[in-house]
């Protein structure tokens, strides 16, 4: 059986190869179209596209709304450039990651109980739903996803660090300098702190 199946394979090698060219580029396309590909790895991770201009958009709407409807004292005095807006965007990003891989790490098993935990109480509040509409652009699942989750790990590994009488700030700094962050885009750079302009 196994000779035959190798004779198979030999015979129709080319054919093989090109099945499996055609599904990877119809694959390939598939993820483009849906801004599916990697823009950005965290630790070997992947950072999809469209969550990147998901967060890119919320952020430029945020900066147009506080600008508009914030009272002067409150609201930023000016926007930052598309360049420099990308840049922070990917740098909360980055961040998010790491904390999530520090927090599956330090807390384990009981993360996505916490989590759900500390976010529920805002599940059915239609305001914090507009104002997430209002305010980025998002519904509220996206604004959960992008906002509330990482915040509310990054609260929940800060916690534990205090308890134990370890430094947050410290370890944090320490695991962005040590990590590995490969951006797919000679536009930007990661420096062991955040994402820069090239």
């Amino acid at each position: 059986m196994r000779e035959k199946i190798k004779h198979i394979a030999r015979e129709h090698k080319f054919k093989l190869i090109l099945a499996a060219l055609v599904l990877a580029a119809i694959l390939g396309i598939g993820l483009v179209s849906l801004n599916r590909y990697p823009i950005i790895t965290v630790n070997g991770s992947p950072v999809s596209a469209n969550r990147f201009w998901r967060n890119y958009q919320g952020a430029l709407k945020y900066y147009e709304n506080a600008r508009k409807n914030l009272p002067a004292e409150q609201a930023p005095t000016s926007t930052p450039s598309g360049i420099e807006m990308q840049a922070e965007v990917l740098t909360q990003m980055v961040e998010a990651e790491l904390i999530s891989q520090g927090a599956q790490k330090e807390i384990g098993k009981d993360l996505d109980f916490l989590v759900q935990n500390k976010i529920s109480r805002y599940e059915n509040n239609q305001s914090l739903a507009q104002a997430a509409n209002t305010l980025y652009g998002m519904t509220y699942k996206e604004f959960q996803d992008e906002v509330m989750v990482p915040q509310a790990e990054k609260e929940i590994l800060a916690g534990r660090f205090y308890m134990s009488g370890d430094n947050f700030e410290e370890w944090f700094a320490k695991l962005k300098k040590d990590a590995s962050v490969n951006i797919f885009s000679k536009g930007f750079r990661w420096d062991g702190e955040r994402v820069r302009p090239n």
